[in-house]
C-alpha cells in the first residue's frame, strides 16, 4: 500500500512530466474524448437502429403486446378477435352468477341480465389493442417494453339499466320485514280514521347501489362455479314520524265548490264536498293518546250544490281505455268485495295533475262496509282474510291506467303470481302499508268507470282525446323461474292410502314489464316498468296418516304450473262452470247484436229505397199534371179557334175539324203515355 510520501511524490513527477511535454497531456485528453464520443455515436445509432426495427415489428403484428390484460384476463399475443372472444368467455362466467340480496329471512335474487349489466368488451379490446402502437415511437416502444416488465391491467366499462337497478333496490324497501311504516289517514263518510305509524328500519339504498355493483366488477374468475352471490342489505333505524293533526287538518279541510264546465276552450273545475273537523284542533289533537290501531275523529260535510254528474256525458265524452279480468261469479263473498271496492272507485275524477290513491278512496277495508271474509295468501299459504280479492280491483284499475298512458307513482307485484292477470300485470293493495297509486299526466280530466257483475270486474277510463293518442301496449317476460315443491300434511279423518291436494303449486318467477307505445303502427318508445319476483308457492297434500310420503311433483309445462293456484277443486269446477256460460252468453249476446244490426241495416235500406220510389212518384205526377193542363188549354184555344171560323166554306169547315181530331187523339196518346208511368 502506497505511503502518502509516495502518493506526494507521484504527483510531483506528473506536475514536471506536463512542464517538460506539455503538448501531450493535451493529446490524450483529445483522444480520450474522441474515444467517448465515438461510443455515445455508436450507442445512439444502434438504439436508433434497434428501436425503430422494433418498433416496426412491433406495429407489423396484428396481436396484442405480450403483458397486456382485462380485468385480470390474459390477452398477451392474441388477435383482436381472439381476445374478444376469450374475454366474453371468461366475463361471461363472472355475469352469470346471481346475487342474492338479504335481510333476515327476506330474500331477493337478482340476475345481471334483468338489470342489463353489460362489459364493453370492444372498447376493451381496441384500447388492448392500442398499448404500443402511438405514433411516437419513442412512447411506442416505453410502453412496450414496460408492458412486458411490469403488465398492464386494462379496466372494462360497463353499462347496466340504471332505472331497473332502482326498482329492484325499491322493492327491497318495501319488502323487507320490520320496515318503518308512517302514520296513514282516510276519510270515511264522516269520520276521518288515523292509523298511526310503526318504528322500523330504512334500506340504505345508495349504499345497496354502490354494493351491488362493487360486488359484479370485483368479480373474478372464482366466480364461474358460485350459486349466488350473497350480500348483506344496509339498513339504519328510522322513527315513524309523530301523528301531526295540523298538518292533516291543512290537508283536508276546503270550502265546498260547484263544479263548474268552459267549453271553448274546455276547461273543468271539479265539485268539492267542504270538510271539517267537528270538533276544534286542540279537541282532535287530545284524542290521539294511548297506544291505539286508529283514532278517530268526527267530520262536518257541506256538500256542493252541483256536481260533475249534474254536467252530463260532455265532460267525458270518450273511452281512452278499458280492460277487464274474470272471476268466480260462484264465489259469494269474494264477489261481495269486489263489488264494494269497485263502488267507492266508480265516477271517481282525477283532474291533470292530481294523484289517485286507491286507500285513500276506497277507505280501511272493515266489516260495517260489508266486507267478508276471502281466500288471501299468507306465508306461502291460501287463508281466509277479511276483503279477501280486492287486489284484483287495483289489478284491473292498474291496467286501464298503463293503457290510458298515465304515469304510475306507487305499484306492487304480490308475492304469489294471480290467476285473473299474467305475471307482471298484477297490483297489490294493503290498507296502511301498500298503496297503488298513479298520476293524471293528461291534459284533461279523467273519469274512472267501473262494474262488477257476471263474472267479470271491467273498468274504463274516459276523458277527451289529445291530439297526439298512442297506441298503449303491454308486455311482459319471464326472465327466471323456480321451480315449486310439495308439503305433505297429515290428516286422519281421510280414508288409509287416500291424499288429498288443498293448494296448487306454482312456480316462482321473475318477470319483467314493459310499456310500448305505437303511433300510426310504428313503435316509438319502450320503457321498461318493473321488475317483479314472485315466491314459490309449494303444493300442498293432505294423505292419510299410514300413507306413503307423496312422490315429487311431476314436469308440468311452466305456463300452466305458473297459473295453478286453486284452492278448491268444486271452486274450481263452478269458477270453470262460470267462465264457460259466461263465454256462451257473450256469443250469444254477439250473435244477437249482430243479427240486430243486420236487420237495423236492411231496414234503414228498405226504408230509403221505398222514400226513393214515393219521391219519383210524387215528381212523375207532378209532371203529368202539368202536362195535362198545358193540353187542356191548348185544346180550349182550338175549339175557340173552330167556334170563330163557322161562317166559312165547309170544306175548310170541315178540314177545321179534322184537324182538331188529330190533335185531339196525339194528346190522348200523350197523355195516356204518362199516365203509364205513373
Amino acid at each position: 500500500m502506497a505511503t502518502s510520501k509516495e502518493k506526494v511524490n507521484k504527483k510531483e513527477e506528473k506536475k514536471i512530466e506536463k512542464i517538460k511535454n506539455p503538448g501531450e497531456a493535451d493529446r490524450k485528453k483529445k483522444k480520450t474524448k474522441l474515444i467517448f464520443a465515438c461510443v455515445f455515436v455508436f450507442l445512439v445509432l444502434f438504439i436508433s437502429c434497434f428501436s425503430v426495427s422494433f418498433s416496426l415489428v412491433q406495429k407489423g403484428r396484428n396481436t396484442i403486446v405480450k403483458g397486456v390484460s382485462a380485468k385480470g384476463i390474459n390477452l398477451s399475443n392474441y388477435s383482436n378477435a381472439e381476445a374478444k372472444t376469450k374475454l366474453a368467455e371468461e366475463l361471461n362466467k363472472q355475469i352469470k352468477t346471481p346475487i342474492k340480496l338479504k335481510y333476515g329471512d327476506y330474500s331477493l335474487d337478482i340476475n345481471l341480465s334483468e338489470i342489463e349489466f353489460k362489459y364493453d368488451l370492444e372498447g376493451a379490446i381496441q384500447e388492448a389493442y392500442n398499448v404500443g402502437r402511438e405514433e411516437s415511437i419513442i412512447k411506442s416502444n416505453y410502453d412496450i417494453l414496460a408492458t412486458m416488465i411490469k403488465g398492464k391491467n386494462i379496466e372494462v366499462k360497463y353499462t347496466y339499466n340504471e332505472d331497473a337497478l332502482k326498482k329492484f333496490i325499491e322493492t327491497v324497501s318495501t319488502s323487507i320485514p320490520g320496515k318503518t311504516i308512517e302514520y296513514t289517514y282516510c276519510i270515511d263518510e264522516n269520520e276521518l280514521i288515523i292509523t298511526p305509524g310503526k318504528d322500523g328500519v330504512v334500506v340504505k339504498e345508495d349504499s345497496l347501489k354502490d354494493l351491488i355493483l362493487s360486488s359484479i366488477i370485483n368479480r373474478d374468475s372464482s366466480y364461474e362455479n358460485k350459486v349466488f352471490q350473497e350480500i348483506m342489505v344496509p339498513v339504519q333505524n328510522k322513527k315513524a314520524d309523530e301523528i301531526d293533526i295540523d298538518k292533516i287538518y291543512a290537508e283536508v279541510h276546503c270550502e265546498p265548490k260547484d263544479a263548474v264546465l268552459e267549453e271553448n276552450p274546455f276547461k273543468l273545475i271539479k265539485d268539492e264536498d267542504g270538510i271539517d273537523f267537528e270538533i276544534s284542533i286542540e279537541e282532535a289533537k287530545a284524542l290521539i293518546t294511548g297506544d291505539k290501531e286508529e283514532y278517530t275523529i268526527p267530520l262536518k260535510i257541506t256538500k256542493a250544490n252541483q256536481t260533475v254528474a249534474d254536467l252530463g256525458s260532455k265532460v267525458f265524452p270518450q273511452v281512452l281505455s278499458e280492460f277487464s279480468t274474470n272471476y268466480n261469479a260462484g264465489a259469494v263473498a269474494r264477489t261481495k268485495n269486489l263489488q264494494i271496492a269497485a263502488g267507492k272507485i266508480d265516477g271517481t275524477i282525477v283532474m291533470p295533475g292530481e294523484e289517485f290513491s286507491f286507500n285513500k278512496v276506497v277507505g280501511k277495508r272493515t266489516v260495517q262496509d260489508g266486507y267478508q271474509n276471502a281466500p288471501v295468501y299468507e306465508n306461502g299459504k291460501v287463508v281466509d282474510g277479511l276483503a279477501g280479492g280486492i287486489c284484483q280491483i287495483s289489478t284491473t284499475l292498474y291496467n286501464a291506467a298503463l293503457l290510458a298512458n298515465l304515469e304510475i307513482t306507487d305499484r306492487r307485484n304480490h308475492n304469489f303470481v294471480s290467476t285473473y292477470v299474467e305475471a307482471g300485470r298484477d297490483a297489490t293493495v294493503v290498507y296502511g302499508s301498500q298503496d297503488f297509486k298513479f298520476k293524471n299526466t293528461r291534459q284533461y280530466p279523467i273519469q274512472i268507470n267501473c262494474s262488477v257483475s257476471g263474472g267479470v270486474a271491467y273498468f274504463a277510463i274516459k276523458g277527451i282525446k289529445e291530439e297526439t293518442e298512442y297506441d298503449v301496449r303491454i308486455l311482459t317476460a319471464v326472465t327466471g323461474t323456480t321451480p315449486f315443491g310439495e308439503e305433505i300434511e297429515e290428516d286422519p279423518s281421510l280414508e288409509p292410502g287416500t291424499k288429498q291436494v288443498v293448494q296448487a303449486g306454482h312456480n316462482g318467477s321473475r318477470v319483467a314489464s314493459y310499456r310500448v307505445l305505437y303511433l300510426d303502427g310504428n313503435e316509438v318508445s319502450r320503457s321498461l316498468l318493473y321488475n317483479d319476483t314472485y315466491l314459490v308457492m309449494n303444493r300442498i297434500v293432505k294423505v292419510a296418516p299410514d300413507t306413503a310420503e307423496a312422490q315429487e311433483n311431476p314436469d308440468i309445462p311452466e305456463d300452466l304450473v305458473i297459473k295453478e293456484t286453486s284452492v278448491d277443486p268444486a271452486e274450481e269446477a263452478a269458477k270453470k262452470a262460470a267462465d264457460e256460460e259466461a263465454a256462451k252468453q257473450a256469443a250469444e249476446k254477439a250473435a244477437a247484436d249482430k243479427a240486430a244490426a243486420e236487420k237495423a241495416a236492411a231496414d234503414k235500406a228498405a226504408a230509403e229505397k221505398a222514400a226513393a220510389e214515393k219521391a219519383a212518384a210524387e215528381e212523375a205526377a207532378r209532371k203529368a199534371t202539368e202536362q195535362a193542363e198545358a193540353e187542356r188549354k191548348a185544346k180550349e184555344e182550338a175549339e175557340k179557334q173552330n167556334g170563330n171560323n163557322q161562317g166559312g166554306n165547309t170544306e175548310g169547315s170541315e178540314q177545321g175539324g179534322e184537324n182538331g181530331g188529330t190533335d185531339t187523339s196525339a194528346n190522348s196518346n200523350t197523355i195516356d203515355t204518362d199516365s203509364g208511368n205513373e
